[in-house]
């Protein structure tokens, strides 16, 4: 039997927001790259899922319509694995994840895929800032997507924030996952708190910064990696960090089919 579609992480329109404004910090042109085609999600997933690009489709384009499409090829199973990473147990997949997506889009001698991809591993480097998606906690838990349903359906109000988010160059998607989660972590408590007291706007302050490092490293990975000449060689370091994402979800993937 099919799996049940999951929820999406942060929403649609967090996530498109956010990657958007991405892209315009990051200096990229604008250019349509776009072919007409449509792409699978990666074969270890069960969800019939497929994307279309489109002749003419722009980088921002690209960037922007795709950003929420890992939820909906998450792995059965094992959707909080996939889509966190808890800095207490060292659990999660969303930094292998991110980086497996960064790598692929290194690899593409295709604009229009290696855009893609880029948007798809932004979205683990994204998830990877929301506080939820860094603790197991389950009292914390309960209020998860009253929170994100909350970020997705007022994102725009965080622009000030998000707009004025400073690019931090990066080469690599991995390690900065993992920071983020970390610094994220630190604001489960006070927006559980916050949360349940209904108090919106030390909701809003709490989320405003975390967004916006979110909004920093995201516009930072475009700006340094999107604009890498293509093809590049990959140096015997890279060679490995290429290897380990690849074969971490490979295994969960694995795992989430049972005996």
């Amino acid at each position: 039997m099919k799996a049940t579609t999951p929820k999406p992480t942060y929403g649609t329109n967090a996530h498109k927001y956010m990657t958007r404004i991405a892209a315009e910090l990051s200096g990229l042109e604008d250019l349509p790259v776009g072919k007409e085609r449509t792409v699978k999600a990666p074969s270890e997933q069960r969800f019939d899922f497929s994307t279309k690009i489109h002749d003419g489709d722009t980088v921002f384009t690209i960037l922007e319509e795709h950003a929420a499409d890992p939820d909906l090829f998450a792995i059965p199973g094992a959707w909080q694995e996939q889509h966190g990473y808890i800095p207490a147990t060292k659990t999660g997949l969303a930094p292998w994840e991110a980086q497996r997506f960064l790598n692929m889009a290194l690899e593409q001698t295709d604009l229009d895929m290696r855009y893609l991809y880029l948007s798809w591993a932004l979205h683990f480097l994204e998830d990877c800032g929301m506080p939820y998606h860094t603790t197991l906690d389950v009292t914390r838990q309960a209020t998860h997507f009253a929170v994100e349903d909350y970020v997705d359906a007022n994102i725009s109000k965080f622009a000030p924030q998000l707009r004025s988010a400073v690019p931090v160059s990066i080469s690599e998607l991995f390690n900065p996952c993992k920071k983020l989660a970390e610094s994220a972590n630190a604001y489960v408590d006070p927006l559980y708190a916050a949360w349940t007291a209904g108090d919106k706007a030390a909701v809003d302050r709490l989320l405003a910064p975390i967004l916006s490092v979110t909004e920093s490293l995201a516009a930072g990975a475009l700006q340094v990696i999107g604009a890498r000449p293509n093809p590049q060689p990959f140096s015997a370091v890279q060679a490995v960090v290429i290897a380990l994402p690849a074969a971490a979800v490979a295994l969960a993937y694995t795992k989430s089919r049972g005996p």
